[in-house]
C-alpha cells in the first residue's frame, strides 16, 4: 500500500514538473497534449493508465490546469 502511494506521488511530481516546463518553455504555444505529457513522463515499467488517472485528478482539482 505504501509502495503504491510512493509511486503515485512520484508520478504526480514528475507530471507536474513536466507541465511546468512545458508552460515556461512553450513560447507562443505553452500547451502540451495528453500524448506529449505521457511520452515525456513515460518509463518502461510504468502502467499507462496511471498517467491518465493522474491527469484526470489534476483536471478536477487544480484551478490553473487546462
Amino acid at each position: 500500500m505504501d509502495r503504491e502511494r510512493d509511486d503515485g506521488q512520484r508520478w504526480a511530481e514528475g507530471l507536474a514538473s513536466t507541465i511546468l516546463l512545458y508552460s515556461m518553455a512553450g513560447g507562443e504555444n505553452p500547451y502540451a497534449a495528453r500524448e506529449e505529457l505521457r511520452l515525456a513522463c513515460a518509463r518502461p515499467d510504468d502502467p499507462d493508465p496511471q498517467w491518465d488517472n493522474i491527469l484526470d485528478k489534476f483536471r478536477t482539482r487544480l484551478f490553473y490546469f487546462y
